[in-house]
């Protein structure tokens, strides 16, 4: 009977336990504790839930410092299972609290974090302005931490996006004043950040340097994962020098500290696969596959699929570099397969970099085997998944060393390069040109997602605002969904990924639906909402009478030429590898650039490199232009693309039989584009100019410009003229005409856009100037005339993309250097262009003279002068 109270007891201490601990917390307080400790042990599906269910209890108690800590944290714990929007979204909800509280420094933790989630989705522009944001909010807490924290992560973003100075001097100021606080952790953080950016400009001495004093900052016992990548960073860089075997050591230094410490394994992983590929290019191939093996397997038990697929890849490689020829011979068979394989297991990731790198290598291998067909479907796949394409989840560090070693960039116009070729192989003359330009207009299409121009149309403003806020919807689920199906772990919940392939059908069908709609309304405006496309018939049709357009197909062995005029389009070629080309164009710019050409500095010496250039002059001619000869006419439009951007075709020297020169811009116009579909665009052009607005010189240092624009008015009495103070923005917006001429700095690189920065004054005093994004220039209604003289550096700042817009907005023609020679050529262009557009000549036609001009004056007359000088239009 005691026995039997005793157990009656003892139940019922345990039921009451049970029902003590099992109890559901209500408490706020206790479920953000109970929150932040499950998000601290990584159990981010326990943390949200207590963060979303004690958030709102916070806010109905207005208690403020909870409210902005919940949003931080439920926000990262979004990010951290893979859910972009949300993160965004809390993030945005906490920064909208802060704001209202006046929390000046919740706002900048807040701000810095939201920079954060879209530099690890790799959206640059974004998270470069919500950086910039949050220096501006610092200067208001007067917190040196955060200011430092900030100028970090921004020139970490500077150096991703590709915008080096200003990156160079942001790392700089962090080490600074890292270094004034005493943090050695983002000490090493920002060396490590200055030596990727100095080993990017090849600059390894310097490099080297900077992560030795990281390594010198930090203990390795308190942070093993930071010193093993900072010696797997000296290990890429004595790689990068041709140090194999001590490269060899750094790497395995990295690997042993996290295998004594048991941390980072996907690094360990990632330290094995670079192992391994030194190996294979050392054609070590049985070490090679025994640590890519390695590699494979701590991949597959993290659940990796990403990583995982790469290094099946490699593995293959591997064993087909293990094979005789003949072996080799038997086995192609095998690889499609394995390859077809992997591609679709790419497809389960939603990783279409990956898929379409693979459908390229099946391809090529049907190519080799003469099945052209089958070789053309793969290749039209392959660039399929690319044009559809807008965003998909790479971690910077674990997955872009795959896509490095197999020589795979986002957006690889290769592919669409060889879908071409192929075409061209089957006599598909116009379907390869169109996958030409498909690859070229894909690029700008990207380019342009980057920006937000003026859309002046009031009839469709509003549609295309709406269709690019689905477009950028669709494109955040895309990285959701691969970041999702990356993971083995997340990838199994079926729920949630259905949800988002359901959400995307629904999404992709209306952009669909709204783009074509736009764009049959005002075909200028197609490239903001899709990449566009164009047939050869649409071409010929809008090719004025006289005028030939070209464009260039680079293939490994061959280059094609698409000639179209509005009577015929034919496709000659010329034999030539690609590598050879395109080295050839590389030299011809560099000694162009050389002052022993150029100005015969060295005197006698400078003779062979003189030599050497005019050589170059007439033997690309004979590359690119001669196979065309015989059907240029009275005008020349040129296609640009990634790899002849910035080249003077008008500049190249033409030899006949008796050994006269002339140069191509002497023999007819040269007129360029960004693309086929541009001649689509609707522009406002203009029978005489009338009115000219001058713009230039904000920061009052660079009289010269002063003296040219005023000039103008010699030429053309209606001409508004401003200068240095009265060059801002707000004067310009008010001032319309037939021309507009902006003499000032633009700087590539700089600033949150992609396409950079112009100086303008801030119209309160002389030399006070800013800096506003080149986009804005849309917002103006359109000149029809544009000519932008860029006074910044050399070889940088203005390039195809710059007119492009520019076109896109309205205006005909527009005219730019590519590089800044010397102030003399500018005035006398200036000069002569006036002179002739005064005379009553087109705006192309006083472009050709005025080069024509500079050519017979003997102080420009070299092409580095004049060659700088491009005209982006027709006619």
């Amino acid at each position: 009977m005691h026995a039997r109270k005793a157990l009656s007891l003892l139940l019922f201490l345990v039921l009451l336990g049970c029902d003590v601990w099992d109890q559901p917390l209500t408490d706020p307080e206790e479920m953000y504790e109970k929150a932040v400790e499950l998000y601290k042990e990584k159990s981010y599906t326990q943390a949200r839930a207590l963060f979303e269910r004690a958030v709102p209890m916070f806010e109905q108690l207005q208690a403020s410092d909870r409210i902005l800590e919940g949003y931080s944290y439920l926000a990262q714990t979004n990010l951290a299972q893979g859910d972009i929007r949300l993160s965004i979204g809390n993030l945005q909800a906490a920064v909208a609290w802060a704001k209202k509280l006046g929390d000046f420094r919740a706002e900048t933790h807040l701000t810095i974090l939201l920079g954060d989630v879209y530099s690890t989705i790799r959206e640059y522009n974004h998270a470069i302005r919500y950086y910039r944001s949050a220096l501006l909010l610092v200067s208001l807490i007067n917190d040196e931490g955060k200011r430092a924290e900030s100028e970090l992560k921004l020139a970490t973003t500077l150096l991703e996006s590709g915008e080096l100075e200003e990156s160079l001097e942001g790392f700089r100021r962090s080490v600074s004043l890292f270094r004034q606080q005493r943090d050695h952790r983002n000490v090493a953080l920002s060396l490590r950040g200055l030596a990727k950016l100095y080993q990017r400009i090849g600059q390894y001495v310097e490099a080297l340097n900077s992560i030795q004093q990281a390594l010198e900052t930090i203990q390795e016992n308190e942070d093993p994962l930071l010193a093993a990548k900072l010696h797997m960073d000296l290990a890429l860089i004595h790689r990068a020098e041709g140090d194999l075997n001590t490269a060899l050591v750094d790497f395995r230094d990295a690997t042993n500290i996290l295998r004594i410490k048991r941390v980072g394994k996907e690094y360990e992983g990632l330290f094995l696969f670079h192992i391994g590929s030194i190996y294979f290019n050392s054609a070590r191939y049985a070490d090679a596959k025994r640590y890519f093996e390695s590699a494979l397997k701590i991949a597959q038990a993290l659940g990796d699929r990403v990583s995982e697929n790469y290094l099946y890849v490699f593995v293959i490689r591997t064993n087909l570099s293990l094979m005789t020829p003949g072996q080799r011979a038997t086995s192609v068979h095998r690889v499609q397969q394995s390859y077809e394989q992997i591609a679709k297991r790419f497809r389960e990731t939603a990783h279409r970099t990956g898929e379409a790198f693979l459908w390229t290598e099946i391809g090529k291998l049907y190519e080799e085997q003469g099945n052209l067909q089958k070789a053309e479907e793969m290749y039209k796949t392959a660039v399929g998944l690319d044009e559809s394409s807008l965003g998909e989840f790479i971690d910077k560090e674990l997955h872009e060393p795959f896509l490095q070693e197999l020589n795979v960039r986002r957006r690889n116009e290769e592919w669409y390069y060889r879908y071409a070729s192929l075409l061209l192989q089957l006599g598909k003359y116009g379907e390869a040109l169109s996958a030409v330009e498909m690859g070229q207009n894909k690029s700008l299409f990207d380019l342009l997602g980057g920006i937000d121009p003026g859309i002046r149309n009031s009839q469709i403003q509003q549609q295309i605002v709406e269709t690019r806020k689905d477009i950028q919807q669709l494109k955040i689920l895309e990285l959701e969904l691969s970041n999702l199906l990356g993971n083995r772990q997340r990838s199994k919940d079926l729920q949630k990924v259905n949800k988002l392939r359901s959400e995307m059908i629904g999404l992709r069908q209306r952009v669909t639906v709204n783009a074509g709609r736009i764009a049959a309304q005002y075909p200028n405006y197609e490239p903001l909402i899709q990449p566009g496309s164009v047939k050869v018939s649409e071409v010929s049709a809008l090719v004025p009478p006289g005028t030939l357009v070209l464009t260039f197909l680079p293939t490994e062995h061959k280059l094609y030429l698409f000639a179209i005029s509005a009577r015929k389009f034919e496709v000659r070629e010329k034999v030539v590898r690609q590598d050879t080309l395109l080295k050839l164009m590389s030299e011809y710019r560099r000694l162009m650039q050389d002052p022993g050409v150029y100005a015969g500095i060295g005197g006698e010496e400078s003779v062979p490199v003189m030599t050497r250039f005019a050589r170059l002059s007439t033997l690309l001619y004979d590359l690119l232009l001669r196979p065309v000869d015989d059907l240029l006419d009275r005008n020349l439009v040129i296609v640009l693309s990634k790899d002849t951007e910035a080249f003077p075709f008008h500049a190249l020297e033409r030899q006949d039989r008796a050994g006269n020169v002339q140069y191509l811009i002497e023999r007819t116009t040269v007129d360029y584009l960004a693309s086929l579909s541009s001649l689509k665009f609707k522009t406002a052009g203009v029978s005489r100019i009338r009115e000219i607005i001058a713009v230039g010189n904000p920061s009052g240092r660079n009289w010269s410009v002063d003296y040219e624009l005023r000039d103008v008015r010699s030429f053309l009495k209606s001409t508004t003229v401003l200068l240095g103070q009265e060059a801002s923005w707000k004067n310009l917006r008010e001032y319309h005409g037939d021309v507009l001429q902006l003499s000032t700095e633009f700087v590539y690189g700089r600033g949150s856009s992609p396409l950079g920065e112009i100086m303008l004054s801030l119209g309160s005093m002389l030399e006070q100037t800013e800096h506003v994004p080149f986009e804005k220039l849309t917002e103006l209604n359109p000149f029809p005339v544009i000519l932008l003289s860029n006074q910044y550096g050399q070889g940088v700042g203005l390039s195809s993309a710059h007119a492009y817009l520019l076109r896109l907005n309205g205006t005909s023609d527009v005219f730019l250097n590519s590089w800044s020679a010397d102030r003399k050529a500018s005035k006398f262009f200036s000069e002569f262009f006036y002179t002739h557009l005064a005379n009553g000549l087109a705006p192309g036609d006083a472009y050709r003279q005025a080069l024509l001009n500079l050519i017979r004056t003997r102080e420009v007359s070299h092409p580095r002068s004049w060659g700088q000088f491009f005209h982006f239009g027709v006619g």
